[in-house]
């Protein structure tokens, strides 16, 4: 598909070609991906 998880709301990924979800189109935030309350590493998925 288009995209899914947390790199869909990428604005960086979609610029590249990584997803085909335009985040600002879709008013996506990336949160999920970058929280400070998160304890592990963020992964891109």
């Amino acid at each position: 598909g288009p995209g899914r998880g947390s790199g869909a709301a990428s604005l960086c990924a979609y610029c590249i070609g990584i997803t085909g979800i335009d985040p600002i189109k879709y008013n996506l935030l990336f949160e999920r991906f970058l929280n400070p309350e998160r304890v592990s590493m963020p992964d891109f998925d």
